[in-house]
């Protein structure tokens, strides 16, 4: 038993460490797209991501701090929303950042691979 999770878990660092490595569109298989399309389907996972990132730092903040963020998003004052969610006490941002990007990444390989 213990043989096969060491295999399994071989197997899982594997997967993540190419899909850290390899673009994207390696990835789901698409080969060479046009430039403008590539742009925006890039615009597209980058916002996914962030959107994800976003969720993560509101769930660890506290209600009085998303309250304030609300505020700052309602009056676009997007340099007040910054401030709010870097002293809501985060992990390293880059951290999350590389996390998402990972799991984006994994969740499309996955579906792509199904079809």
């Amino acid at each position: 038993m213990q043989k096969q999770r060491s295999t399994a878990t071989q197997s899982l660092s594997e997967l993540l460490s190419d899909l850290t490595r390899r673009d994207i569109f390696d990835i789901l298989g698409v080969g060479k797209i046009p430039d403008d399309e590539r742009e925006e389907y890039m615009e597209t996972m980058l916002e996914t991501i962030m959107e994800r990132v976003f969720a993560r730092i509101i769930d660890s903040c506290s209600e009085e701090k998303c309250q304030q963020i609300n505020d700052a998003l309602s009056f676009n004052n997007r340099e007040e929303v910054d401030t709010l969610l870097f002293s809501c006490g985060l992990p390293d941002f880059d951290t999350m950042v590389s996390e998402e990007t990972i799991l984006y990444k994994f969740e499309m390989h996955s579906i792509f691979r199904e079809e």
